[in-house]
């Protein structure tokens, strides 16, 4: 019996089920068909989903947007059948961002924040995305000393781009207080 559990265990992520989903997303034409490129594969799948989260997750993100989530790969056909998405990677997000008291946010990677305060000090912080409803996703920051939770949203239109966060308490969920953030141009 323990044999017959061991060889399911090995042989059944081998064959594509429940496999951890990581890549870049693309969107294809004016439908916006999903695509994935995978970080350990060549060439792109095709994404099916049988699930209204998933693709509502999938309609909040554009093209080069990072996931990491979990499905299954069909690799001869080129699909890949996406159950769930746990986190996200925003390409908009990356860049230079200042807040109202001037301190700068560092979006420099889908997992690496630093924050220069505008006392001069820096603190390097990794951060996680999860989608929720609406355009914002569940945040969570943490450092060496502090572990930070909150709720990002992006705003963007013709006049203005900013992001909100939302930090608020581990015990209640309430809001301790809001973070406004503008993206600063690059310099040219």
């Amino acid at each position: 019996m323990k044999l017959a559990i061991y060889a399911l265990s090995t042989l059944l992520p081998a064959m594509g089920f429940g496999s951890e989903v990581i890549g870049t997303l693309y969107f294809k034409g004016e439908n916006r068909q999903a695509l994935l490129k995978p970080v350990n594969e060549d060439g792109y799948f095709q994404i099916k989903t049988n699930n209204e989260e998933v693709d509502y997750d999938l309609s909040q993100l554009f093209s080069g947007d990072q996931i990491t989530g979990e499905g299954e790969f069909l690799k001869t056909e080129g699909v890949v059948n996406l159950h769930r998405i746990n986190s996200v990677g925003i390409k908009r997000l990356l860049g230079l961002w200042r807040a109202e008291d001037d301190s700068k946010f560092h979006f420099m990677s889908a997992e690496d924040l630093q924050i220069t305060y505008a006392s001069g000090a820096k603190t390097v912080w990794t951060y996680a995305l999860t989608p929720e409803a609406g355009n914002k996703w569940a945040i969570q920051m943490e450092n060496d000393q502090n572990v930070v939770i909150g709720l990002l949203r992006y705003f963007s239109t013709a006049e203005q781009t900013r992001i909100v966060i939302d930090v608020q308490s581990p015990r209640d969920g309430r809001v301790l207080y809001e973070i406004k953030l503008k993206p600063i141009p690059p310099e040219l």
